[in-house]
């Protein structure tokens, strides 16, 4: 079988980004034919200074894995005509990729944006390619919401392709339940919806040992008795990091003078979180630049709670944030300020959640953490444990059996049709 795989922001292992489509396909390669189309977007910036565009595209071969890279920049710094203008450069090169090669059979289309749904569609319809749509984030709702789309025109116009996207593929993969049951609120039939979490690598994310823990802080600047609370990856407009700006600031009043707060990583909100840090003096907030995934373990292993902070919006409580997983994977107690799914499902276990409007609340939780060693232990064990139920090795079996299972419904039908 041969997965073309539609994935605008696919991340490979020397990139910083959520890389699910990369391990997924790395997966799936052991056993099938798989090519990724995909952008420069969340390769290092100096990746291509060794490789070649031909007619816009770079081909590449990483871990069995046909990687063909359209030259098409994107960051989260960008405004949203930039943005957009980089979503319809997608769509043109990869209509203008698939006329040229459509021996594929099947897409796999990973949202955001939802563009990428539309080309899948097409490709559908021109080539009767079938295809499965994963919902990474609830596009058009969460941009609606959050009222970076406001034209009632535009918004009924994307609806009505959300709506085809989902009519016509073979399946949707959601990344949460919340998703689901958002997709089947819209009158999408239960048995085309597929809930595989977002998951983290488990043979990678695992605890640090203990008696190693203080090397780590010394490692980053930290003193052995520091406490040290993480945030690690986008500094976006969705990501509300100002919140933990706020209880940083609640922590520096209360003379907490142990507690560290440690942000890695970038964003288009990165300069609104600094000028807010020296609104306030602090001096307990330390910035490192954005990392790899295969760099990152030292910042996680040298922290005590790890933070997870999201805007007040009701639709961001079915996000599938993928630091959650990886937190849970290397034994790191969370403190969060949203609730939804991943709070049902962690809640008092392995960490404490808190409204997305309740300050008070939140920052009392990071207290009950930072003061109990004993709960935080007890967290440390249950995130480990809960931590298995969510590795991509076996999230990508799942989502390969739905691909197989419609790939040979297909070959069955066409040798019945023959006979």
């Amino acid at each position: 079988m041969h997965i073309l795989y539609l994935h605008q922001y696919f991340c490979p292992p020397e990139g910083s980004g959520n890389n699910r489509s990369y391990e997924f396909a790395k997966e799936w390669a052991k056993t099938h034919t798989v090519t990724i189309l995909t952008t420069k977007a969340y390769f290092p910036k100096d990746y291509f200074n060794s490789h070649r565009f031909i007619e816009h595209v770079c081909h590449l071969q990483i871990d069995n894995i046909n990687v063909e890279v359209l030259n098409i920049d994107y960051a989260h710094t960008m405004n949203y005509a930039q943005r957009i203008h980089a979503f319809m450069q997608y769509v043109i090169l990869s209509i203008r990729y698939l006329k040229r090669h459509h021996n594929f059979d099947v897409i796999y289309a990973s949202s955001t944006p939802l563009s990428v749904g539309w080309i899948a569609y097409q490709a559908y319809k021109r080539y009767k390619i079938p295809y499965f749509f994963e919902v990474v984030d609830l596009w058009p709702d969460v941009p609606i919401e959050m009222g970076i789309i406001r034209n009632p025109f535009f918004k009924k116009w994307l609806w009505k392709w959300e709506k085809k996207i989902y009519t016509y593929a073979d399946g949707i993969i959601t990344l949460s339940s919340g998703m689901t049951k958002k997709i089947l609120a819209k009158k999408i039939p239960e048995s085309k919806i597929f809930t595989v979490p977002n998951g983290t690598n488990t043979n990678f994310f695992k605890p640090c040992p203990i008696e190693k823990k203080q090397g780590y802080k010394s490692a980053l600047g930290f003193n052995s008795t520091d406490f040290i609370a993480i945030y690690s990856g986008t500094v976006g407009r969705a990501n509300g990091v100002k919140y933990l700006i706020e209880i940083a600031n609640l922590a520096q009043k209360d003379n907490l003078k142990a507690v560290k707060f440690v942000i890695v990583g970038s964003g288009n909100r990165i300069k609104e979180v600094k000028t807010l840090v020296q609104k306030y003096e602090l001096n307990n907030i330390y910035f490192f630049d954005a990392v790899p995934k295969t760099q990152i373990l030292p910042y996680l292993y040298a922290a005590d709670v790890g933070i997870i902070t999201f805007e007040k919006y009701p639709i961001l409580n079915t996000n599938s944030a993928n630091k959650f997983f990886d937190y849970l994977a290397v034994g790191l107690p969370i403190c969060a300020n949203y609730q939804g799914w991943q709070a049902e499902v962690a809640h008092n276990k392995a960490g404490l959640f808190a409204p997305s409007d309740d300050i008070s609340t939140f920052y009392q939780n990071f207290k009950k953490l930072f003061f109990d060693s004993s709960m935080r232990s007890e967290f440390a064990r249950n995130a480990v444990e809960l931590s298995r139920m969510y590795d991509r090795k076996h999230l990508s079996a799942q989502v390969l059996s739905l691909l197989e299972r419609q790939y040979n419904a297909k070959k069955e039908q066409q040798v019945s049709s023959a006979l």
